[in-house]
């Protein structure tokens, strides 16, 4: 499964508008080999973040508070082959940055709540945690690990649950590159792996993202 998320962020002295907006492409077999390919763009995410306490020098710390939601905009399709299915979510969270010289750790925090969509599905809830840790090469290159663990609850179709909910974490190492006369402009990929996965009524997941 491949995830290209495009960001996009507006800042102020304490206030960011932040959007990105994921395209997913993913080739679904089975156990024979048979298969389909899933792809397209998914919904969009829009938050803001507001800092509820700075970075200074005497201080390394920083956090922030979040409030979002997530916008409709992915391809719906075909109810069994479905990337989006046109249902907003509210989501809440927040997030806190540690930074010494050359390193860096941001850790992030959100529940997502939805509601119904397309095809009378409602996805499901999910809480998630992100982080990861950079260590500056350079003036233009980071190297680093990132991971997240999710819970996310049970699909539900015309008020049905779908026995679905599922827990995983993926974790693998991450690079970035940045424009230092740009000081907000930067890109990155990371490989992510497996760590723990728990899915009762079994379902399909990458072995690597």
């Amino acid at each position: 499964m491949d995830v290209l998320k495009l960001w996009y962020g507006l800042a102020w002295d304490r206030l960011e508008i932040r959007t990105a907006t994921p395209y997913i492409s993913a080739d679904i077999k089975n156990h024979t080999g048979d298969g389909y390919w899933v792809g397209g763009i998914g919904d969009t995410t829009v938050m803001l973040r507001y800092g509820i306490k700075k970075r200074t020098d005497e201080s390394p710390f920083s956090a922030a508070l979040d409030l979002g939601m997530a916008v409709p905009t992915g391809e719906v399709g075909d109810k069994d082959k479905y990337l989006a299915t046109n249902a907003f979510s509210v989501i809440m969270g927040g997030g806190l940055s540690w930074v010494d010289k050359n390193q860096r750790v941001d850790f992030d925090g959100r529940h997502a709540a939805y509601v119904e969509g397309a095809h009378s599905i409602k996805p499901g809830d999910f809480t998630l945690f992100h982080g990861h840790y950079v260590y500056a090469l350079s003036r233009n290159f980071d190297l680093g690990l990132e991971g997240y663990y999710r819970i996310e609850r049970q699909t539900e179709i015309n008020g049905k649950g779908q026995r679905d909910a599922a827990t995983e974490c993926y974790a693998g190492p991450k690079v970035q590159s940045k424009v230092p006369e740009w000081s907000y402009m930067m890109g990155g990929a990371a490989v992510l792996f497996p760590a723990y996965r728990d899915y009762p009524a079994g379902k399909m997941s990458p072995d690597t993202r």
